[in-house]
């Protein structure tokens, strides 16, 4: 194979993965309740104690901080189990 093939094959397997990337993030597949409806994603986790069903966050450096609501009460899980 040489150079020129080379580099084709390459931006050939970039444009496939840009490709599966954007129908990925449109899809909405992976989203959770803490994403925005439109645009990107927040970046952040959201996690349950199963046995209190309450949620807590967690962004990508760390850290977990409890889910409040309006009024400053944990959000549960709609779901405990």
């Amino acid at each position: 194979m040489n150079m020129l093939q080379l580099v084709g094959a390459i931006m050939v397997a970039w444009v496939i993965f840009s490709m599966i990337a954007s129908i990925y993030n449109a899809s909405g597949v992976g989203r959770d309740d803490s994403d925005p409806a439109t645009g990107t994603r927040s970046g952040m986790r959201v996690h349950t104690d199963h046995l209190t069903g309450i949620q807590y966050l967690s962004g990508p450096k760390g850290g977990l901080m409890m889910r409040v609501d309006t009024e400053g009460r944990p959000i549960l899980a709609k779901e405990v189990g």
